[in-house]
């Protein structure tokens, strides 16, 4: 039979068999993201819908070998948090070149209109070979080619293909080799993947790539330290060996998969420690991803909660507002909170990372309070607090002691006009390495008839008896000076206070809103009050 030809009965047995299921849709609520069956190996694109789409391996609850893995699903979401289970898209029986079962690792690709999914299996004489199942829908049904890829041996399929639309084909223990046009043939003899480094077990090739640099990365899975990868100037290589981007996941190997999806970069990983999991009973999850200023990958953090979240609701200030509520963000990762009752903070920052919100603010315009909870054992840095590229305060973080040792550092007074979907950007700046975690900042809206301090260098409490008509000022040191200006900015009464407790009698003033200055030395508050 003439190479990649299809056989029409089985064809149509295929889109039959295939196109009646019965969808699953979940709301993800942290790792593993699917629990409804086991899953592994996931393989992850955003296609032109705009809707992340996860091809996954199967493993069979009662599994303890890889043997009865088949059965691929297919899995997508517009939002990280809507989930749906588009069935099982190809099995074994379906593929005549096969013996049955060792449906492992899988790839899919699109191009010329068409998604080709890969998929490794052994053939009729027990070796491994590179399989290519066609569908025009990227739910399936798949109709797979009648044989293997001819010069293709080894597991773990990954397609790349690149800005100029040419298709790579990584499989094996690191080998590439070109793709024609079609998508179904090698167009060259494989070539062995120089990653930069000798020595390691080898599985799981994923190529990705960014700002122009290729990244290949694979999995040790004999070692602890198991995402490993190396970056590149061609997809052929040589590639700069760049270590470990995590380590061993629970109860498993790691199998990765990198791609980012609306401005944000994802870690796709399965675990085997989930209700009754084992290292054949795998569970697909996902984490985080984030880049250093040089290009190299922030080790990534395995958490319960990755990148699930509740649906996305505006953010509205004044009010608090927790650090992983961003709408995108450059450098830093989510990770669990260990000593604040549990939660997330977000952490790994270092020079030059930025995280930007997106709120709603009550007020249209006015003057905020801004402060933030954050832990670091380092000098901290700085935070700059930005509203569409202007630089609207700067807060200087100091050694808390600890990681996770939250102090919430000094407020500073900015000004600031909003309205719907005002962006703020904190932009991160200090020396090399950590420099700090955030758990939440606050941004409160100063009333101007209410009582606000600015300098926390003078812990001044004010009190304000309306029926005496008096305002007392207690904490106040010897030596300070206080005056008071009407709303026309004109000096209406100034004394130095003697003592720490000090009342004035209001019944001469005027109604309307006053200005209370307070100095010592170079320390300076101001509050607002109204009679």
């Amino acid at each position: 039979m003439k190479k990649g030809c299809r056989i029409s009965l089985l064809s149509l047995f295929v889109v039959l068999s295939l196109s009646v299921f019965s969808q699953t849709v979940w709301t993800s609520t942290g790792n593993p993201i699917i629990r409804h069956l086991r899953t592994a190996d996931p393989s992850c694109h955003v296609w032109s819908d705009g809707k992340l789409w996860v091809y996954a391996s199967h493993d069979q609850d009662t599994a303890t070998d890889y043997a009865s893995m088949d059965g691929y699903h297919v899995f997508s979401t517009p939002d990280l948090v809507t989930w749906t289970d588009h069935g099982e898209m190809l099995h074994s029986k379906n593929v005549p070149w096969v013996q049955g079962g060792y449906m492992w690792a899988p790839d899919c690709a699109f191009k010329n209109g068409k998604y080709y999914f890969y998929f490794p299996s052994k053939d009729k004489t027990g070796g491994f070979r590179i399989g290519v199942a066609i569908s025009t829908n990227p739910a399936g049904p798949f109709i797979p080619e009648a044989n293997y890829i001819q010069g293709t041996s080894g597991t773990d399929p990954c397609c790349f293909i690149d800005d100029d639309g040419v298709a790579y084909l990584y499989f094996g223990s690191s080998k590439v080799a070109r793709l024609k046009d079609n998508m179904i043939e090698l167009d060259e003899t494989p070539r062995t993947v120089n990653y930069g480094t000798t020595g390691l077990s080898f599985e799981g090739s994923w190529m990705h790539k960014r700002n122009g640099k290729y990244y290949y990365s694979w999995t040790d899975f004999k070692a602890s330290e198991q995402g490993l990868y190396s970056m590149g100037d061609s997809p052929y290589g040589p590639f700069v060996y760049k270590g470990a981007m995590t380590g061993r996941p629970g109860g498993a190997q790691d199998h990765h998969s990198i791609f980012e999806f609306k401005n944000q970069w994802y870690y796709f990983y399965h675990v085997g420690n989930y209700n009754g999991g084992s290292g054949n009973r795998r569970n697909v999850c996902a984490e985080y991803l984030s880049y250093n200023v040089d290009g190299t990958i922030k080790r990534v953090v395995y958490t319960s909660k990755g990148v699930s979240a509740p649906a996305p609701q505006p953010l509205r200030l004044p009010g608090k507002i927790e650090a992983e509520a961003y709408s995108s963000m450059s450098g830093i990762n989510t990770e669990n909170t260990t000593d604040m009752g549990g939660g997330s903070n977000i952490g790994n920052i270092e020079n030059g990372d930025w995280v930007e919100y997106t709120a709603n603010i009550d007020k249209s315009f006015g003057e905020y309070w801004l402060a933030y909870r954050v832990a670091t054992v380092t000098s901290g840095g700085t935070i700059d607090f930005e509203v569409n590229g202007n630089n609207l305060g700067t807060v200087v973080v100091k050694n808390t002691g600890g990681w996770q040792k939250w102090v919430t550092s000094d407020s500073i007074k900015i000004s600031l006009t909003g309205g719907v979907d005002t962006k703020f950007r904190l932009k991160f700046k200090g020396g090399s390495g950590g420099l700090l975690n955030i758990n939440w900042f606050t941004l409160n809206y100063i009333d101007p008839t209410a009582l606000h301090p600015v300098n926390e260098k003078l812990p001044i409490t004010i009190f304000r008896n309306s029926a005496m008509r008096e305002l007392s000022f207690a904490g106040i040191e010897p030596g300070t000076t206080i005056n008071i200006f009407n709303a026309n900015g004109h000096l209406v009464y100034s004394n130095q206070a003697i003592n720490e407790l000090i009342t004035i009698n209001t019944a001469l003033f005027s109604k309307g809103v006053y200005i209370i200055k307070l100095q010592k030395e170079n320390s300076v508050a101001i509050r607002k009050f109204n009679l």
